[in-house]
């Protein structure tokens, strides 16, 4: 305003108008002025003075609140400015309650602003200082744009450039200094204002007479938003060719801005910042960032501050600046607590964004840990633990050109070659991550990212024994993506694995090919690329195989998946068929629900359990086979179950002369994964024969503990007229097994002929234990014993046997041999016992028999006293009151068995 003042009185020396200072003149007068005392002289131009001064202090406020002030109203375009002039002088001018914009709702204010200049100096265009106090200036910020209600600053700012002939100066007068206090700049901010109180002051540095180029204005800016104090320095040249500028605040709390970040749904922040910045014309541009006490939370990821050896606090320090036409940015290291706990870090020379002529450009290198010490401090104990600390390394880079074409690449490499091990107290993890790749290209409206993931030597192992085997893990696949008429996103993923190991069980060569497409619109799945497949190599447990898997996948919802196909089994005409669907839930979880079974197995079909394994060759099942059961996986808890049903059946093997008939199994699996029964299940079988071993109406009650592991909860069968049963045992493959046989009423005479030792008949019954075992694959036979009830005796007659006809062979030589034959062919016996053990793969027999012939024999005391046998018309017979008897077998166990070797290996468990 000043500067208009000047303005206005030179505008009036120029155009000559009458005036207090000119006046006509011609020779008369100056022929009278020649004759005025010196005094008059000095009079008049003192009254002269006082009299443009007088006019001056009447005139010049009423030009500024008047005519002033309707040109910059007129020259802002706004409605009105208003102020008043509260004092005017040679030194000063003061005005107070400036005004501009809306009467009744200005969008500046002032209170009062004094100008201080000498009079000499103001005819420069100098004034020696400005002071505002009570500066309020409305402003707002809307759709991400700045505006000043009531004031068209696009208009200003296209209408602001310098006229032709005008000043080359940034400032029209020069202002020596300059204040602002008690002021408030007030902001509209999503509905609300904002306050934020602030102090300027400003001054002007002049240089020497010899280089007035480096003169300039340095300028200091404090301002408080919520509080908070921000310092902002900077200057700049008379002609605004060079300019600087710098920003500091210290300990800002971020939690004071909570309303404003609370506009990021999701997202809660707290910490304390520390923020300087600097640029200049010349192009040196940096700022930093510094960030202590971090709390950042948003949509399941959290991020802190990291700490240093002995668990300090580390903030987080972020730098950028500008290096020609590349922006280089740093930062030191910051934690991510959730989902894992992860630090970040960034080595010099760091990440650099390029911004040339053709487009932008970047690239980064983040180093990436996982401290041990503070992975396993946020577990429990029972959890799963880092062995060692991990390292690896995140490489990013990417562009975009001025026609929106881009192309990006992301990669992370696991920093050391060894393992990653995790351990907790029931389990153990190992894996060597390799690669991590995901690029694409594209352009503004379309574009194709492929990715692949590798991970080896996965083993899952727990301290049961259960354990999972990955040599070789891969997903790959690619996504492509249309905006232009109906955004779509098509692609697929294929896994594979060179093998897969669980428990006893593992598979052959993987591969699946799962397909996607979003956003997929319900019931219309039915599109050409929405068909994926599954297909495994053989299923095999040790040396048995069981077939393959054959599926159909095709997308059911955004990430879910619905699945067809069938184990094909080795047997002729016999698979499992399976249906269900899998995917991700709305958390983000893994779900599955798949149901299988196995459609009526015909009675006629048969098994031959050789092409399992070779092992079993020539082991034929018949029946009817039933299967139905359920895969299930919820919340991260796999559920599995099936029931078997196996009736009318027969197993058999002519080579081994082994058979079962009449065989039934009612089977509940309530854990498929771990092989795990439900307990008290059911084998029924009619008839057993195992060489010339015979029993009749078998019954087991079992429980499936795992594929290594059965536990008998009973079992029992009929043998040789009587009844045999065991007690509860646990039985494990290819381990020592102990058991013992308890024997009730059998037929004495069955039981010899069935273990091949005698032949005949008889009515009498035994009773004991035969204790079993079966160590190194081999049957024995340990202290048994078979003995008739106390006070109950019986008949036998025996006839073939193994001892019988040797004896017979030298009865003519031995009397008392012949005797014993001639008795054991019909016996009456008050007590027997029969002790059975095995050695050197035979099986001794011991029978003790106490009683009398039933009839006298044929036999008589010569003269010298010994037994001779006479002939039955001799009438010569004797009478035996009392004969013990204690007679020994000796017989092959393989013989008896007919298997040999095969029943060996099968009951060992051996797996080739």
């Amino acid at each position: 305003m000043p500067a208009c003042l000047i303005d206005s009185l030179n505008s009036r020396r120029k155009k000559n108008k009458p005036g207090p200072f000119n006046m006509k003149t011609d020779g008369k007068i100056k022929q009278e002025k020649k004759r005025t005392p010196l005094v008059k002289k000095l009079g008049l131009l003192l009254v002269s003075l006082l009299l443009v001064l007088l006019a001056l202090r009447i005139c010049v406020p009423f030009y500024i609140e008047n005519n002033l002030c309707a040109k910059i109203a007129d020259a802002l375009k706004v409605n009105s400015v208003h102020c008043d002039v509260r004092s005017f002088g040679i030194t000063h001018l003061d005005i107070s309650d400036i005004r501009a914009g809306d009467i009744k709702n200005p969008f500046v204010k002032i209170d009062s602003m004094r100008i201080n200049y000498s009079s000499v100096g103001i005819l420069f265009g100098k004034i020696e200082s400005v002071a505002i106090s009570g500066l309020d200036l409305k402003a707002g910020l809307a759709g991400g744009k700045f505006y000043i209600p009531g004031l068209d600053l696009d208009s200003l700012i296209k209408g602001g450039q310098p006229k032709k002939g005008g000043s080359k100066n940034l400032l029209p007068v020069t202002i020596e200094y300059c204040v602002i206090r008690n002021s408030e700049l007030d902001i509209v901010f999503d509905g609300r204002i904002q306050r934020i109180p602030f102090e300027m002051a400003m001054v002007f540095r002049q240089a020497s007479p010899d280089d007035r180029k480096k003169s300039d204005y340095e300028m200091s800016l404090s301002f408080y938003p919520r509080g908070e104090p921000v310092r902002v320095w900077g200057g700049f040249d008379l002609k605004g060719a060079r300019a600087f500028c710098g920003m500091k605040t210290e300990d800002m709390t971020i939690a004071r801005f909570q309303d404003l970040t609370d506009r990021i749904k999701g997202l809660k922040i707290s910490g304390v910042v520390g923020f300087e910045s600097a640029f200049d014309t010349s192009g040196n541009i940096g700022f930093s960032v510094e960030i202590s006490e971090l709390d950042l939370q948003y949509k399941g990821v959290n991020i802190i501050n990291a700490t240093d050896n002995s668990g300090k606090l580390l903030p987080l320090v972020i730098q950028m600046g500008i290096r020609k036409d590349a922006l280089p940015f740093t930062f030191n290291t910051f934690r991510m607590q959730a989902p894992l706990p992860i630090d970040f870090s960034m080595d010099a020379p760091g990440g650099e964004i390029k911004i040339t002529k053709d487009g932008i450009s970047v690239a980064t290198e983040i180093k990436a840990s996982i401290d041990k010490s503070y992975f396993n401090s946020r577990h429990r104990s029972s959890s799963l633990k880092l062995k060692e600390s991990e390292y690896c390394t995140l490489l990013f880079d990417a562009d975009v050109d001025r026609s929106l074409k881009w192309h990006f690449n992301f990669s992370a490499l696991h920093d050391i070659s060894e393992t990653v091990e995790l351990e907790s107290d029931t389990q153990q993890i190992t894996c060597s991550p390799m690669i991590l790749s995901v690029s694409g290209d594209g352009n503004n409206h379309s574009g194709v990212i492929s990715y692949v993931m590798r991970i080896a030597d996965i083993e899952w192992q727990k301290e049961s024994g259960e354990f999972l085997d990955l040599p070789d893990l891969e997903f790959a696949g690619d996504l492509r993506f249309d905006s232009m008429a109906t955004p779509v996103l098509i692609g697929n993923t294929i896994v594979s694995a060179d093998r897969l190991s669980i428990g006893g069980m593992n598979c052959g060569k993987i591969e699946a090919m799962i397909p996607f497409r979003w956003p997929l619109v319900p019931g219309q799945s039915d599109f050409e690329e929405n068909r994926g497949t599954l297909k495994t190599g053989t299923l095999k447990s040790g040396n048995s195989s069981f077939g393959y898997f054959d599926a159909i996948l095709s997308q059911s919802d955004s990430l879910a998946w619905s699945i067809g196909g069938f184990l094909n089994t080795v047997f002729d005409n016999f698979r499992v068929d399976f249906s269900g669907e899998a995917g991700l839930d709305e958390g983000g979880g893994v779900f599955c629900n798949i149901d299988f079974e196995i459609p009526n197995y015909a009675s006629s079909s048969k098994m031959d359990f050789g092409k399992v394994n070779p092992d079993f060759s020539g082991i034929i099942l018949e029946g009817t086979l039933k299967t139905k059961g359920k895969i299930a996986c919820e919340g991260g808890v796999l559920k599995t179950g099936a029931g078997v049903s196996l009736t009318d059946s027969t197993l058999s093997s002519s080579e081994r002369n082994f058979k079962i008939e009449g065989l039934e199994l009612f089977l509940s699996m309530q854990d498929l994964a771990l092989f795990k029964s439900m307990p008290k299940q059911t084998l029924k079988f009619a008839r057993m024969t195992a060489g010339t071993l015979s029993v009749e109406s078998g019954e087991i009650e079992f429980q499936i503990e795992s594929p290594k592991k059965y536990f008998i909860e009973k079992s029992g069968f009929s043998w040789c007229g009587g009844h045999v049963y065991s007690h509860a045992m646990r039985i494990e493959p290819g381990e020592d097994l102990e058991f013992i046989l308890y024997c009730d009423r059998l037929n004495l005479l069955a039981v010899l002929s069935q273990l091949q030792a005698a032949g005949g008949t008889g009515d009498g019954t035994v009773n004991g234990r035969i204790p079993v075992k079966i160590k190194n694959g081999r049957l024995r036979f340990t202290d048994g014993f078979l003995y008739s009830s106390p006070g109950q005796g019986g008949n036998i007659k025996l006839g073939n046997s193994q001892v019988l006809d040797t004896a017979s062979a030298i009865q003519k030589q031995n009397a008392q041999m012949a005797i014993v034959v001639e008795s054991l062919k019909d016996f009456k016996y008050d007590w027997v016992r029969l002790a059975l053990n095995s050695e050197n793969r035979k099986l001794n027999i011991v029978l003790d028999i106490n009683g009398k012939p039933a009839k006298p024999l044929n036999f008589w005391i010569n003269s010298e006293g010994e037994f001779y046998q006479t002939d039955e018309g001799s009438g010569l017979t004797a009478k035996f009151e009392s004969i013990l008897f204690t007679i020994n077998f000796s017989l092959p166990i393989n013989r008896m068995l007919r298997y040999g070797k095969d029943f060996n290996e099968m009951i060992k468990g051996e797996q080739k």
